[in-house]
């Protein structure tokens, strides 16, 4: 019977720290698709920028 309790008792611990693995895995994920992200989104602003000052440019000649 201990032998069951100690076997369920390390299947238990194992699980939980492979759980942790895996959260911790997945915010780090999420962390880095946020700045891509966050990248993704200046990336357009400046280039928006960019296309509204050439077409000011070219309104103005």
């Amino acid at each position: 019977m201990e032998l069951i309790q100690n076997s369920a008792k390390e299947v238990g611990q194992a699980f939980i720290k492979k759980t942790e693995e895996l959260m911790k895995h997945q915010e780090e994920k999420l962390a880095k698709d946020s700045q891509n992200t966050s990248n993704d989104i200046f990336s357009t602003q400046l280039f928006a920028i960019i296309l509204s000052i050439s077409a000011f440019i070219l309104a103005i000649f």
